[in-house]
């Protein structure tokens, strides 16, 4: 299925239901995530030896064609060394087509991680506003079948998609 000139708007409850599943790991756990003006503000807790509980700002770089590249940056005070060791203990979990690219960087292969469900993406670029992004695309191929496959061999969880109105223009 082609789609062309079409708007995304994301809610970020919906968005922290995937991320939470994808990124928390025993050590690590996606507390909350939330929309601000330009970021994306992830509330985690890191469990050592003394628990803590660190905010993450997620800001997008560039959001072109099928990539998607974000800088992930911590408290303050919180240096690119600490940052690297906390992302690496999460890197073995991130999807196929996610990369980090270290001090931060992550680009994502949107078309790659889809797994089949797209094949292709022309983003326009995302706008991130309180409580939701929106997501501009040019153009998707987006393979319906690949959703119908994922669906019955439980890759998708109720609720974990769901939900993202899109708006064509």
């Amino acid at each position: 299925m082609l789609m062309e000139s079409l708007v995304l708007a994301v809610d970020d409850r919906e968005v922290k239901q995937v991320v939470a599943s994808v990124a928390s790991s025993p050590e690590f756990v996606v507390r909350g995530l939330r929309f601000e003006q330009g970021v994306v503000v992830v509330d985690t807790t890191v469990r050592a030896p003394v628990p803590i509980h660190p905010s993450f700002r997620v800001e997008v770089v560039a959001a072109r064609g099928a990539s998607l590249t974000v800088r992930v940056s911590g408290p303050m005070g919180l240096g690119t060394g600490p940052m690297d060791v906390l992302i690496n203990r999460i890197s073995s979990r991130l999807p196929q087509g996610v990369s980090y690219l270290g001090r931060g960087v992550i680009t994502i292969d949107l078309v790659q991680a889809s797994r089949g469900a797209l094949r292709s993406l022309d983003m326009a670029g995302i706008t991130i506003q309180p409580g939701q992004a929106m997501v501009r695309i040019s153009s998707a191929d987006v393979d319906l079948s690949a959703f119908a496959q994922a669906a019955t061999a439980g890759g998708a969880r109720a609720g974990a998609t769901g939900g993202a109105s899109g708006r064509g223009f």
